[in-house]
């Protein structure tokens, strides 16, 4: 009948307008999920290319964590990590930048010895790390060069110096181009031939009466 006819098309038509609204926010709502999942995924890209759902840490900490592993294994006999894991932390900190890794194995056992002091669990006597810390400082290596500190017994500071030929060196140009820019204006103005050569000698004669 037309009645029923009429009420059979206009529920078609709401159904569909019901539809016709359900399938955008249906769309919104994927495109909303898909963009978390790709946000998600690109924060977890670690600098070494890896995805990873853990956090990154910092290179102190991996530092630390890589020391750790290395005293736990050498001293304690036991190991903290699998050698899986071991590998791909030393590649991370090579692909950092750090310089652990590349250090000896007596600057590993001192810097292993620091930490144990500090964590109140010494693994050699005082005797032993002064002898290894002066052995390496005797090789030249850095990491026994020390920081600005100071005793409050004798109230002084104290720090390991090194010296730098290449800022010195740096810091000795402005003057040196400075002095000879005005010792040949002063030539030119002058007319006065001057031999290098002679004013070097009577430079080396004069020096050691001034100093």
């Amino acid at each position: 009948s037309p009645p029923a006819l009429a009420v059979t098309t206009f529920a078609l038509g709401r159904r569909r307008q019901a539809l016709l609204l359900l399938r955008p926010r249906a769309t919104e709502q994927q495109g909303q999920v898909q963009q978390q999942e790709e946000e998600v995924v690109d924060g977890n890209v670690l600098p070494y290319c890896s995805i990873d759902g853990k956090k990154k840490k910092t290179i102190g900490e991996m530092e630390q964590e890589f020391l750790r592993a290395l005293q736990s294994f050498y001293y304690d006999q036991k190991a903290i990590m699998s050698n899986e894991e071991f590998d791909n932390l030393k590649e991370e900190l090579m692909w950092e930048g750090s310089s652990v890794v590349m250090l000896s194995a007596d600057e590993q056992r001192l810097l292993e010895a620091s930490m144990a002091y500090i964590a109140g669990n010494p693994i050699m006597s005082d005797a032993e790390f002064d002898e290894l810390k002066l052995r390496l400082k005797q090789d030249g290596s850095d990491i026994v060069t020390e920081g600005p500190r100071c005793s409050l017994r004798s109230r002084k500071v104290y720090s390991d110096l090194t010296v730098d030929y290449l800022k010195m060196f740096l810091l000795n140009v402005p003057a040196t181009i400075v002095a000879l820019g005005l010792f040949f204006f002063i030539d030119e103005l002058t007319g006065f031939e001057v031999n290098v050569f002679q004013v070097t000698r009577y430079v080396a004669l004069i020096l050691p009466h001034l100093s």
